[in-house]
């Protein structure tokens, strides 16, 4: 992603994405249309934006970041958003999410663990 994001300008992959996602969702979506209200589309204005400045904000990371760095922060998205599920929504994570979430909690705490000993070793 990171060679891709360095040779492609960020209007360029924003335009991708929304087409690849788009071509995607077509077939779901005209089997069962329904047009949304004033107010369902003003919502969907506002996710649509929100989401183009979120993925904007990707894309830049992705030019300049390390990947290393950028991946870790990509896979505690799962935990996030089980703890927004749970707060505003009251929504309980599954046995899978929960499964994932100590899953990269463990993926963190035992890589600094063994830095942690080999440091003190040496």
């Amino acid at each position: 992603m990171r060679k891709i994001a360095q040779q492609e300008s960020k209007v360029a992959l924003l335009v991708y994405q929304a087409f690849f996602v788009g071509l995607l969702a077509l077939p779901l979506s005209i089997q069962g249309w329904v047009s949304p209200n004033l107010e369902q589309f003003a919502l969907l204005l506002g996710v649509g934006l929100v989401s183009s400045v979120a993925q904007w904000f990707g894309v830049t990371a992705y030019q300049y970041g390390e990947a290393n760095v950028i991946s870790n922060v990509e896979y505690v998205k799962i935990i996030y958003a089980s703890i927004f599920g749970f707060y505003l929504f009251g929504e309980l994570p599954s046995v899978l999410a929960i499964t994932g979430i100590f899953v990269l909690i463990l993926s963190v705490v035992i890589p600094n663990l063994v830095i942690g000993r080999r440091s003190k070793v040496c």
